[in-house]
């Protein structure tokens, strides 16, 4: 469940001469540019004793998730086109600085241009079709750059 605390016991952790115990645990699963609070208390069989002071970390930011992409073909003898709009991804996880488009024909390398943009907001743009190419396929990617 979102924002519940987590537990972890460890148990049968290194011991040294003195009966101290001392560790550590690698925790997954945590959600990227996220802040987290840690504190740790040691168990007996008596229970928890006292938590330490919670100390404060971040995780390091990810990939932003797909945006939305809307395709729109422009005919305009003698000229075609292809419009794109493109919306915002849901999870940034940090600051976006643009986004990157990836197009050409089906089957041949692909052109790429950066949209850079403040924030990453929303976009639009055009690309030109090739001359006489109204009935080839286009791929189109639009992917996202943190």
């Amino acid at each position: 469940m979102l924002n519940e605390p987590m537990r972890f016991d460890v148990l049968d952790g290194p011991s040294g001469g003195d009966g101290v115990s001392g560790g550590t645990l690698d925790v997954g699963g945590l959600q990227p540019d996220t802040q987290y609070a840690v504190q740790v208390a040691a168990l007996t069989r008596k229970g928890d004793g006292d938590r330490s002071a919670p100390v404060s970390v971040r995780t390091p930011g990810g990939v932003p998730n797909r945006p939305t992409l809307n395709v729109k073909i422009l005919e305009r003898e003698p000229s075609v086109s292809v419009e794109l709009e493109w919306s915002r991804p849901t999870q940034t996880y940090g600051e976006l600085l643009g986004y990157r488009l990836r197009y050409g024909v089906r089957d041949q390398p692909l052109r790429e241009v950066l949209a850079e943009g403040e924030g990453g907001t929303e976009g639009s743009g055009l690309l030109p079709v090739t001359p006489g190419a109204s009935s080839q396929r286009y791929r189109i990617h639009n992917l996202v750059f943190p």
